[in-house]
């Protein structure tokens, strides 16, 4: 009995630990900062292997290359010689010059076997650095054998002064590695003592150990004579003990210490397109990542699989990605993956826990049927007739003529922790369209114009955590099914915010108020501030609720977190609450519960008694004001003080005479007049007078140049025959490609504005289209016998590669790092979006027509980056691209790239190998959620021969991926089908 109650009192404490540890692991990373663990030792070392004196570790690791600027935030547990603590901002380590780990177990560097592990789709990178460097002999024997792949994926290694490991994670895993490393002493291999555990962000990719079969063994493992099943227990079971009889001599030892320096010496001298080979006299060389491996020699006395080593180059990018898999929240032992041989208090508790959850175990090995490792010999990708990637890999000079750009570098310039990877997303959730209409007004009369883009979505759509990173709010209404709440919360605990307007939510922290009956849209008097006695529709609770100053939630994990209660505004009659905040405590993220219908408009109740009507008309731009206060002073929001929306304005029709009047001619307008799908086009010849240009009419002058577009400047630097010859612009139109749609007009016509007021993005998405950021929409006309007429899925592609061609050839701009994100982003680096495509296409007689919509950011540094930043950061002294600059060579270059696919297949051929040096998924893994919601992993091949996704599954099995239906992050490894 008592031994039940100790082990219940141990899972109790052990459990709080967990908790608070995952908990302030979230919150670290959501504010940009590094979770640290590190001991502090107790003297310095002075028997490195140079000679010298070796340094205590620090804080952070001197592996980051920002740990100068880092600056110690919190203190949050002191445990003997062990720490954890924050640091801000979060630490970088430059990844090029370490090694990759090979995709499969393996004795090199150190032993790891071969793991089922389930990771969540939130993911973490965590450095873990070991002592390797000791007195030959003097292994760390009290210490707990731990095994690393047991709590994530071992990506790189570097053996420096310390010897590193680079290991995906996420909060979960963590969190179970880190308690273990607070309360106990843990190793690697050799009685290796850990001493940091270290949260970071990776800069490039890590260089390829193309013979890691061929590395002999440190030691010799027991081999033969155990059954499958005694073998598959020794694994679970290996601990230090059974490690005992195999720790390596002195001599062993101190070689195995000189090869790892070998590499790591080797690999300083790599540039990105090298990969490490071990020589026949154990010396690490450097050959090119395409040179062919030798055959495999016997390792541990094993025979290789086949007279050729088979390499598997895994590109896979060192970021946090997702996978896709549904997280099972894993509570249990802290140390699983680590085998103890001491009976202390933690390890009892952990053995309890352990019990307690192996069901889960168990069902986290059964998700786990999506591994990282490719099969044992894949079967090869079918060769692409315009789309192999390994064409562009032995490109030395621009792969079509007349073009002066040269290729970009191998490996794409990496994120700096200040720079956004995309603009902040709103989203918002309702079930009712007329309601989402309203919110996205108010928000757009609220928030600072051009910095967040808003989408509404559904619980299905939220399920993936895809959206946690870039999302700064989320707006609910109504009803909330139960399943999104806990996702919800999880986002509080990440620092977010949530706007819920008379909606069920509340319902989450206050389960109380179930029982209270509700009156819904009552006109009811609040004050809220400076704003006193404000009429405004209401949800009512009919007896006002007694509310509790604190209390706790719980998020997706089952985790538990504290919420701190203010009442912000009640009824003026009732004290029903009308405006009420929850924040969590520690995260900073809070929950904002509106009784008040802040988004019904007055205009929109005009036809109801003028008892309701009037006084929400007297109090319309209250509501509005009172909306913009809570977004920036509660939530934290970016908000703009009360401003002019933009104006619709005329167009102009630029261009010579003749094509003009050919242009007429071909379109057959009557009385000047040419109806689009969403849009009147009205021109206007000499001495007409233009009439007011709104959203669904556009005015447009015949015989004027417009006063903000330099149209000697463009039509100077225009080098096509048709592109862009004939050209609407605008300096203020809803939509670009609303002057298009409708069916075919001119081959190269294009419509330009210099702002867009509803700029369309792929999947009826928003595109934030503020001045600075270079748009236009362009139709082309292709025979359907063409090349391009009969792959016109191709022109996206082509018209993307033409952007990043004619900016780099123009002088200045030719060290900018532009690439291709699939299937229409342009970004700087793998980074931040500059810019993005949508292209739409029908078949009219024997043409294909295909409109084409591209915006691309010249000088707006919002809410992105732009071009212009780019040439600061690089230090050039070149002028800014002008908007008509940028227009004419992107026209030019586009024509002259449609010809060359026109020619034939070869040409097609060359502009789809130069495409493929620009974009940045060679090789990457990612998930493919198909639309019953199975996954699996997969390795992007290239671009099949329509322009589509050519993916390998783990079973060899080849197939494409379409853009229409799917949803896309290819940068976070999600593919998944859209709702």
């Amino acid at each position: 009995m008592f031994l039940s109650l100790f082990y219940a009192a141990a899972t109790w404490v052990q459990s709080s630990r967990l908790a608070d540890l995952h908990s302030r692991i979230l919150q670290i990373t959501a504010q940009n900062g590094s979770v640290v663990l590190y001991k502090v030792p107790d003297l310095c070392r002075t028997d490195a292997a140079d000679g010298g004196g070796v340094d205590v570790p620090t804080v952070t690791s001197r592996f980051c290359e920002n740990n100068d600027c880092a600056k110690l935030g919190d203190l949050l547990w002191s445990y003997r010689s062990k720490r954890l603590c924050s640091v801000f901002p979060k630490q970088s380590i430059p990844v090029s010059r370490w090694i990759k780990f090979s995709v499969e177990g393996g004795e090199f560097p150190i032993s790891v076997g071969c793991e089922e592990l389930v990771l969540g789709e939130e993911r973490l990178l965590v450095l873990v650095e070991a002592d390797y460097q000791f007195t030959a002999g003097q292994h760390c024997l009290e210490a707990e054998f731990v095994k690393l792949e047991k709590f994530g994926l071992l990506r790189a290694w570097k053996a420096g002064e310390f010897f590193g490991i680079l290991l995906e994670s996420d909060a979960n895993h963590l969190t179970r590695l880190g308690l273990s490393f607070m309360q106990n002493t843990l190793s690697l291999d050799d009685g290796m003592e850990v001493l940091r555990i270290q949260t970071v962000d990776v800069l490039g990719k890590p260089c390829p150990l193309l013979n890691a079969d061929s590395i002999p063994a440190p030691r010799s493992l027991p081999l033969g004579g155990e059954t499958s099943a005694e073998a598959e227990q020794t694994d679970a079971d290996f601990s230090i003990e059974s490690m005992a009889g195999l720790l390596m001599s002195p001599i062993q030892w101190r070689s195995h210490v000189d090869l790892l320096r070998s590499f790591s010496a080797a690999v300083d001298e790599a540039d990105g397109s090298m990969g490490l080979m071990l020589s026949a006299d154990r010396v690490p060389n450097l050959v090119p990542v395409d040179a062919p491996t030798p055959p495999s020699s016997p390792r541990n006395g094993s025979i290789p699989t086949s007279e050729e080593a088979k390499v598997v180059m895994e590109e896979k990018k060192l970021v946090p990605t997702l996978n896709g898999v549904n997280e099972t929240a894993d509570r249990g032992s802290v140390v699983s993956g680590v085998t103890s041989h001491s009976d202390s208090f933690y390890s009892c508790a952990s053995q309890d826990m352990g019990r307690l959850t192996e069901s889960l175990e168990q069902l986290n090995k059964a998700l786990a049927s999506i591994t990282d490792e490719p099969p044992e010999e894949p079967t090869p990708l079918p060769p692409l007739r315009s789309n192999s990637i390994s064409k562009f890999s032995t490109l030395s000079k621009p792969a079509f003529k007349g073009s002066t750009a040269s290729l970009p570098s191998p490996t794409p310039k990496s994120r700096s922790p200040s720079t956004p990877l995309k603009c902040p997303n709103v989203l918002i959730y309702c079930d009712n369209t007329d309601v989402y209409e309203s919110i996205k007004a108010l928000l757009r009369q609220t928030l600072k114009k051009y910095r967040y883009t808003m989408y509404n979505v559904n619980a299905e759509q939220m399920k993936s955590s895809a959206w946690l990173k870039s999302t700064a709010l989320v707006v609910v209404h109504g009803n909330v099914p139960e399943k999104l709440a806990p996702l919800l919360i999880s986002y509080l605990v990440t620092g977010g915010k949530v706007l819920c307007i008379a909606s069920s939510m509340i319902f989450v922290p206050f389960p109380e108020l179930r029982s209270v009956p509700v009156q819904p849209d009552q006109l009811a008097s609040f004050s809220y501030q400076k704003w006193k006695q404000t009429r405004l529709l209401h949800q009512i609770f009919t007896k006002p609720p007694s509310l509790p100053p604190s209390l706790e939630v719980k998020d997706n994990a089952g985790f538990s977190h504290k919420l701190n209660v203010t009442i912000l505004s009640t009824e003026d009659k009732s004290d029903s609450p009308s405006l009420l905040v929850a924040s969590m405590v520690g995260s900073g993220g809070k929950l904002l519960f509106s009784q008040v219908h802040l988004e019904v408009e007055a205009k929109s109740r005009q036809n109801s008694n003028a008892a309701v009507f009037a006084p929400l008309k007297e109090n319309d731009s209250i509501r509005v004001e009172i909306a913009r206060d809570l977004l920036s002073g509660q939530l934290g929001l970016e908000c703009a003080a009360e401003g002019k929306e933009d104006a619709h304005t005329a167009a102009f029709f630029l261009g010579k005479h003749e094509c003009k009047m050919e242009f007429f001619a071909q379109v057959k307008a009557e009385g000047n007049v040419l109806q689009r799908d969403a849009l009147r086009l009205e021109f206007c010849g000499k001495g007409v007078a233009a009439g007011a240009a709104s959203d669904t009419v556009l005015p447009c002058y015949l015989h004027t140049c417009p006063p903000h577009f330099n149209t000697v400047e463009y039509f100077d630097t225009l080098e096509t025959e048709h592109l862009g010859r004939l050209l609407i612009y605008s300096d203020v139109m809803s939509s670009s490609m609303d002057v298009l749609n409708g069916g075919p007009l001119w081959h190269g016509l294009a419509a330009v504005p210099r702002v867009q007021l509803k700029g369309k993005g792929r999947s009826k998405n928003e595109w934030l289209s503020p001045e600075g950021c270079a748009m236009f929409s362009l139709q082309l006309h292709f025979p359907t016998s063409s090349v391009l007429g009969q792959k016109v899925s191709l022109v996206q592609h082509i018209a993307a590669l033409a952007v990043c061609v004619a900016v780099r050839e123009a002088p200045g701009f030719e060290d900018v790092d532009l690439r291709l994100k699939w299937p229409n982003d342009i970004y700087a680096g793998d980074y931040a979006k500059l810019g993005g495509l949508i292209a739409t296409s029908s078949f009219q007689g024997d043409q294909v027509v295909c409109n084409i919509g591209l915006g691309f950011n010249l000088t707006n540094s919002e809410p992105t980056t732009c071009l212009q930043d780019l040439l600061l950061e690089l230090k050039a002294k070149t002028a800014p691209m002008s908007l008509e600059r940028f227009l004419a060579l992107t026209f030019n270059r586009l024509e002259a790239l449609i010809d060359l696919a026109q020619t034939s297949e070869q040409g097609l051929d060359e502009i789809m190998t130069f495409y493929h040096a620009y974009w940045l998924h060679s090789n990457s893994e990612v998930t493919v959620q198909t639309e019953d919601g199975k996954e699996q992993r997969v390795t992007v091949q290239g671009l099949d021969a329509f322009g589509y996704l050519a993916v390998r599954g783990a079973d060899g099995t080849q197939f494409s991926v379409h853009p229409d239906g799917n949803s896309f992050d290819m940068l976070q490894g999600l593919i998944r089908p859209k709702d």
